[in-house]
């Protein structure tokens, strides 16, 4: 991935199940595809269109900041396309990383919150000093 590019979160709600168009469009602007979520159907809340399910697409993808502005256009123009949102985003490492993968979360938990009798004293007696 070029240093120019920048990561991406693109939802859309579309009106088929078909999401080749959008995948399209991003690779005909340059963009890298990092991340496809699977396409769900919805109910909306109101009628977008005159429709009133949709399916949502999610795509997380890496481009250069100054193509951003023609994807949107054609986004825009796209017939399959009800709604979009473009959000820029980094990519998380999981919460689970922060621990050795030989110990838990679970397991840091309870050696932190347990504290023998002896260690709670010496723990007491410090702080009183």
């Amino acid at each position: 991935m070029d240093e120019l590019h920048r990561i991406f979160d693109l939802t859309v709600l579309l009106n088929s199940e078909d999401n080749k168009a959008i995948k399209e469009l991003l690779e005909k602007h340059g963009s890298i595809i990092i991340e496809s979520r699977p396409v769900t159907k919805l109910s909306l809340a109101y009628p977008i269109r005159k429709q009133t399910s949709a399916y949502l697409a999610v795509f997380v993808f890496s481009i250069r900041p100054d193509l951003l502005l023609a994807l949107e256009r054609d986004l825009k123009m796209e017939t399959c396309v009800l709604r979009y949102l473009i959000l820029r985003t980094e990519l998380k490492r999981k919460k689970e990383a922060a621990f050795p993968p030989s110990l838990s979360r679970e397991q840091a938990k309870t050696k932190e919150s347990f504290l023998t009798n002896e260690a709670l004293e010496k723990k007491i007696e410090e702080i009183l000093k």
